[in-house]
């Protein structure tokens, strides 16, 4: 950023599933974000006030996108096969600076892919991620492939959004109970045998 930035909005929709980061941080906590819908007729989409996180000089934006509901391939899930097309990024930061003036950065043809360690996901069938891919450092991208949009109409997800895990105290345990710690609450669960 070469002026001072007064407000900062990052537009984004992954279909299925996307994460979006700002200089290295993850941007936001939605968890398997956006939404499911019938994505012909819907695709939603989230805003994140991301002025905090710009700084002066340069700046990074990236994602990480998935199958989600978008694609589920049969490979490890037999029951429900759908496929949408492939995985989709579409993303806008409007930036508005200190003196008024404008700026928008998207998603288009100057974007660029790199190989992932994720080497499969599925909202069923999980994922499989090899260490051994991830980079160590920057490595030569490629150019992006350009996909017609999502038919569905562009809708704001307004819903609660899902959360990630959570860590889990096991307070006691006796042959018929457990009493764990989860956040500030504490839960008692009969044992089953």
């Amino acid at each position: 950023m070469k002026l001072a930035v007064g407000q900062a909005l990052l537009f984004v929709s992954g279909l299925g599933h996307y994460e979006a980061y700002l200089n290295g941080a993850k941007v936001g906590d939605r968890f398997l974000a956006p939404g499911w819908t019938d994505y012909r007729k819907t695709v939603l989409y989230d805003v994140y006030d991301v002025t905090a996180q710009l700084r002066p000089g340069p700046n990074a934006i990236a994602a990480i996108v998935g199958h989600g509901f978008h694609h589920v391939a049969p490979e490890r899930y037999y029951k429900l096969a759908v496929a949408y097309g492939w995985p989709k990024l579409l993303a806008a930061l409007p930036i508005e600076y200190a003196d008024g003036s404008r700026e928008t950065i998207a998603t288009g043809p100057a974007w660029k892919a790199v190989p992932s360690p994720i080497t499969f996901t599925s909202i069923y069938g999980g994922e499989d991620f090899d260490a051994r891919l991830e980079p160590e450092v920057p490595v030569n991208a490629a150019a992006v492939l350009h996909v017609p949009a999502a038919a569905g109409a562009r809708v704001l997800e307004s819903g609660r959004p899902l959360e990630g895990r959570k860590d889990v105290v096991l307070e006691s345990r006796t042959a018929r109970e457990a009493v764990v710690a989860l956040g500030s609450g504490r839960y008692r669960f009969e044992v089953a045998r």
